[in-house]
């Protein structure tokens, strides 16, 4: 699958790269609500196609200083993200198929 693609050119070239990416498809539903990620190391996401909103809810230990922030990421953006750390979930734009390219990296 890399051969599609390039490794986003700002990650430090002496970083570990998974061996396994992953292409999320979605429709105007969304993800697992407050999700963490159960993974070894940090994610970044390409947005290919269609529009999402992320929103990221800070760990129990934090919720009382952190807010919840929300972003949307249009086709080209990357969001690089410790998903390990963070809940979080997605909604795509009502009407659009999201199309993501992801890896972890660390």
């Amino acid at each position: 699958m890399r051969r599609y693609y390039t490794t986003p050119h700002f990650l430090p070239e002496d970083s570990e790269h998974a061996r396994m990416d992953y292409i999320f498809i979605g429709y105007q539903q969304g993800a697992v609500m407050h999700q963490i990620d159960y993974i070894s190391r940090l994610m970044w996401q390409a947005q290919i196609q269609g529009h999402k909103t992320w929103r990221l809810m800070p760990p129990p230990d934090c919720d009382h200083v952190c807010s919840t922030l929300s972003f949307r990421v249009d086709p080209g953006d990357i969001v690089l993200l410790d998903t390990r750390q963070w809940y979080h979930d997605t909604c795509i734009d009502a009407g659009e198929m999201s199309l993501t390219v992801s890896s972890e990296y660390g």
